[in-house]
């Protein structure tokens, strides 16, 4: 658990350093209603956002498959020897985990809309409270649907933020997948020229 929330805690930092820039944004848009130039800045920011998430996790997925490379080597001389050598488990490179970090980047998100809807319906949609700081948290999300928005957003137009489930999934899972998949081909690589040269025995 300790990994997830430090790999989350990671991604939130781009998150909120976007949060600047789709503020601009927004308020670029002001009461103009071309909306044009702001709807193509939040696109722009959302690519920003992509790609900082993109390399950051690409590059964690290499180093959690060293670390599987280096905890299977420490197996092996366990079984060996007897003696223990030290595993890093919780931060071997799993094909899932960069989901799961995705997913649990969403927890916040999914929690304020879900008190958000309680409230909501309690209150006739009158009190809005909730999905404002869903909104705000996740602003770079939003800014894409907000800037066609009047300034009295329905409180059911916070809801357009669940898209922000599959995107996180796929803007860290892929990368973090990918990084893990290129180490374990250049693995493979190795292992096969290292089994032509010495053969099986001496693999």
């Amino acid at each position: 658990m300790k990994y997830y929330l430090k790999k989350t805690a990671r991604a939130f930092i781009y998150i909120l350093l976007t949060l600047a820039l789709s503020i601009g944004t927004m308020a670029s848009k002001g009461s103009n209603d071309n909306v044009v130039v702001p709807f193509l800045m939040a696109l722009l920011n959302v690519a920003i956002l992509t790609l900082s998430l993109g390399v950051i996790f690409y590059k964690e997925g290499q180093k959690a498959y060293r670390i599987l490379t280096e905890n299977d080597l420490n197996r092996k001389r366990i079984i060996e020897t007897g003696k223990n050598y030290p595993l890093k488990e919780a931060e071997e490179y799993k094909p899932y985990k960069g989901v799961l970090i995705g997913l649990c980047v969403c927890i916040p998100l999914v929690f304020l809309l879900l008190v958000h809807l309680v409230v909501s319906l309690a209150t006739n949609g009158q009190v809005r409270v909730l999905g404002i700081i869903a909104s705000v948290v996740y602003m770079v999300l939003y800014s894409p649907f907000a800037v066609f928005f009047s300034a009295n957003v329905y409180w059911y137009k916070f809801f357009y933020l669940l898209y922000a489930i599959p995107y996180f999934c796929l803007a860290i899972g892929l990368p973090y997948y990918l990084g893990g998949r290129k180490k374990r081909l250049q693995r493979e690589e190795i292992n096969k020229t290292h089994k032509e040269i010495y053969g099986d025995k001496n693999k």
